[in-house]
């Protein structure tokens, strides 16, 4: 704008006397007024971005997975390798083994159907000892499926046991 020039508004006539009015004055006000508006916004984001990177920070540490043990990454590993609806026996730390078929895994724990409850069965890794291949036979004294290597286990030291009593029972004739 060149010296000495006002500048025309639209709602003012050419030529019309306006008390106390400078375009100065009505000049610097609209600078303010933007400025502050420019401020404003400037702090808005501000605002916003700082909110967003809590909210992240937030859902982020909530989502990191504790730390295994070495059993337990030893039993995530087994699972990791598993194919759905596999047979599997699940030895556990506090209750006696489990049977069922593999449905799937996480990073902190596993499901599995269990057989002999008929029901779908959610374990940590922390409460599991290890996981075996297969499941064993079925006894059909308490209707549940046992350990086959344990049942063979115990049927060798009967029959041992019987033996040394007949070779006994021979010799002391």
């Amino acid at each position: 704008m060149l010296p000495g020039r006002a500048k025309r508004h639209p709602h003012i006539a050419p030529g019309d006397s306006v008390v106390g009015f400078t375009p100065r004055r009505e000049a610097s006000a609209t600078c303010a007024a933007n400025r502050l508006f420019f401020d404003m916004r400037i702090f808005s984001l501000r605002i916003v971005a700082s909110s967003l990177a809590f909210a992240f920070a937030i859902t982020s540490s909530a989502q990191q997975v504790p730390s295994l043990s070495k059993k337990a990454a030893e039993v995530k590993q087994k699972a990791d390798h598993l194919s759905p609806r596999a047979p599997i026996s699940v030895v556990r730390l506090d209750a006696d083994e489990e049977f069922g078929t593999f449905i799937s895994n996480d990073q902190e724990g596993f499901t599995f159907y269990d057989i002999d409850r008929k029901t779908d069965v959610t374990l940590r890794y922390e409460t599991v000892k290890k996981i075996k291949d297969g499941y064993g036979g079925y006894n059909y004294a308490v209707h549940r499926h046992v350990d086959r290597r344990k049942n063979f286990i115990i049927a060798a030291v009967v029959l041992g046991g019987l033996f040394v009593l007949i070779i006994a029972a021979a010799a002391a004739k």
